[in-house]
């Protein structure tokens, strides 16, 4: 029998063309049942028996930043995201650096959307994203990482050197809090983890409808300069200082 499931994503809408175009986009997806869209949230929550991959793959095809922010009803799930900064601690544009966000995708049973984003990598180059064996970046680099348990996603990085990846593994997120995420090229495994190696720490985040923040005041980067590898903006910087 199918399950009816309610997904949220953030959806960086700022008109009413850009509803049309989320609305327009979902509405040739067959099993959803009820659409709903708050630009000033820039929210978008979808019910029905549809998977949270391919809601997400036709809501980043209408060329507007999205993110998931988990499937299900509050408190009945879990979400967690890896700042991908061992080799980029300053966030220097001219290097590598990126994050990874994840959602369980129901609490009965295994399934995690992950969607990994990140700049500066070899344009043309093909990138694995996996959830590590431990989770240490203290001595830099990736070493304390050790291997790569499960592979997560995979994609390959455009001309610019930006990749975007989504996979849905059978898995249970808790599992993950505390490991490490590597984001290695599959040509340069062989010989050492190289400059365009990321990694980073999984950690809890907020789930659906839990939390609204769109601003990282770690990085003082907005939540759409963080998904696309724009460089801080002075407002963002200013009120990240201001935490």
């Amino acid at each position: 029998m199918n399950m009816t499931l309610v997904t949220e994503f953030a959806v960086n809408m700022t008109c009413a063309s850009c509803e049309q175009s989320v609305r327009s986009a979902l509405a040739g997806v067959a099993g959803i049942e009820t659409v709903d869209v708050s630009i000033p949230e820039k929210r978008v929550v979808v019910k029905g028996n549809v998977p949270a991959s391919t809601l997400f793959t036709v809501l980043r095809d209408t060329g507007l930043a999205t993110v998931v922010r988990g499937q299900g009803r509050a408190g009945h799930n879990h979400a967690a995201v890896a700042v991908l900064d061992a080799s980029n601690i300053v966030h220097d544009p001219t290097r590598p650096f990126g994050v990874v966000r994840m959602a369980q995708l129901r609490a009965d049973a295994p399934g995690v959307l992950v969607d990994a984003t990140a700049t500066g990598l070899v344009p043309g180059e093909v990138y694995d994203v996996a959830v590590t064996e431990a989770g240490d970046l203290s001595a830099g680099g990736l070493a304390g990482l050790g291997k790569d348990v499960v592979l997560v996603a995979s994609g390959t990085a455009d001309a610019s050197g930006r990749l975007e990846a989504v996979g849905q593994p059978p898995a249970w997120l808790w599992e993950w809090i505390g490991h490490g995420v590597a984001v290695r090229a599959r040509t340069l495994r062989a010989t050492g983890e190289g400059v365009h190696s990321l990694g980073g720490i999984v950690a809890r985040s907020a789930g659906a409808f839990e939390n609204d923040k769109v601003v990282c005041a770690c990085s003082g980067r907005t939540l759409w300069e963080e998904k696309l590898g724009w460089i801080p903006s002075a407002e963002s910087a200013a009120a990240a200082a201001k935490v």
